[in-house]
């Protein structure tokens, strides 16, 4: 994030993001629960590449 961000603080939101979504992973004990992280980080992706696209 720190490299499209251009050597800036990456935005506060997408951050905390993805940390939520790292707790999440590490705390999730089911298939169901899995999936439903994996859809979440999928659209995290998208939020990512419009608000920082990518060289």
């Amino acid at each position: 994030m720190k490299h499209r961000s251009a050597g800036k603080a990456p935005p506060a939101k997408l951050d905390a993001e993805l940390a939520r979504a790292f707790t999440s992973v590490a705390r999730a004990t089911t298939e169901g629960e899995c999936a439903f992280i994996d859809r979440e980080l999928d659209e995290w992706e998208k939020r990512f590449n419009q608000q920082l696209p990518p060289p």
